[in-house]
């Protein structure tokens, strides 16, 4: 998607002169695979290895995260308070189902009931409770995307059955279990 919308805005010439920062090994492999240089600071690093990576090096010029117009993140914020300059690129939109959709989809889980959840981030959980407040999850096999999310899990009283290891990939495998 990052690549299509790039060359879309006909930016794709600037990120590739540019060294950029992967939170993943598997998005660092890709953009390198695109001709992007790309980077994974830590191996099973987070969002914050990354913060502390870009800390640690002095450089010249303004940081671009791309984001969504529907959420704030962290990090730009982040790199705000300490005077580094920011720029976010919105290259997407997230809405929400409708208030009617959501109603439909509520009766519907309530009808059938769901036989498994995957909870892939800690945003997810959140996500989750907050549109289906009533699910029983003793009844339903829960998937974690990795300890954080467990974590967070555990915190709303809902234990996990299995936890994968951060990836899509993992998730996969943890499906096909």
């Amino acid at each position: 998607f990052f690549v299509e919308k790039m060359k879309e805005l006909e930016r794709l010439n600037d990120v590739r002169e540019r060294l950029n920062l992967a939170l993943n090994q598997q998005a660092a492999d890709y953009l390198e695979e695109e001709s992007i240089p790309a980077i994974h600071p830590q191996a099973n690093g987070k969002a914050i290895n990354v913060m502390e990576f870009m800390l640690r090096t002095r450089r010249t010029g303004n940081t671009l995260y791309p984001c969504g117009d529907q959420t704030k993140e962290e990090l730009p914020g982040f790199l705000q308070e300490l005077d580094m300059p920011v720029k976010e690129l919105i290259l997407f939109t997230l809405e929400g189902p409708k208030e009617q959709e959501l109603m439909k989809f509520r009766e519907d889980i309530a009808a059938s009931g769901p036989d498994a959840v995957i909870f892939h981030s800690r945003r997810s959980v959140n996500r989750t409770l907050a549109a289906f407040p009533d699910l029983n999850y003793d009844d339903i096999w829960v998937i974690s995307g990795d300890q954080a999310v467990t974590d967070k899990l555990k915190e709303k009283g809902i234990a996990a059955d299995a936890q994968a290891k951060g990836s899509w990939e993992s998730i996969l495998e943890e499906v096909n279990k």
